[in-house]
């Protein structure tokens, strides 16, 4: 089974946890919240959803540092977090973590010989914004839909 029909039925069973592909020189890590992706990195494509925010929204790195410390602190996620404060909108949230996210599909997409394994997750996981998630569905349709207009 490639990684992407592993990762299609974890998502199909709405799954929490973290997918985890690699071979080749690539490590993906997925992770899921009752069958929705929630968050992703691709060693093919570090820091994605950083420079997104950098670059598209003029976060200063400085602020970004603080904002990563401050939800280190009370256990909240850097995208949650950024929204709390006031820094971004729910909108430019998960317009970054779909940058970071497509990234990482396309990498999974990409690597059909990868080995994978899906670590089940509590809990914890579960408490995540479901508004900061998306579907693989939504997802794979995006990247089909970029790979024919390149």
């Amino acid at each position: 089974m490639s990684p992407l029909e592993g990762l299609l039925s974890h998502v199909r069973s709405n799954s929490t946890g973290e997918f985890i592909a690699a071979g080749d020189g690539l490590e993906v890590h997925l992770y899921l919240q009752a069958g929705r992706i929630a968050w992703g990195t691709t060693s093919a494509e570090r820091l994605v959803f950083q420079r997104y925010l950098t670059e598209r929204f003029g976060v200063p790195k400085e602020t970004l540092s603080a904002t990563v410390a401050e939800g280190a602190k009370t256990g909240r996620p850097l995208g949650e977090t950024l929204i709390g404060e006031g820094r971004l909108s729910l909108t430019q949230v998960r317009e970054a973590l779909w940058a970071q996210v497509s990234a990482t599909l396309s990498s999974v997409a990409h690597a059909p010989e990868a080995r994978w394994l899906f670590l089940p997750r509590g809990e914890k996981f579960l408490s995540y914004d479901a508004r900061l998630t998306f579907t693989l569905e939504e997802m794979m349709a995006a990247l089909r839909s970029e790979s024919r207009t390149c």
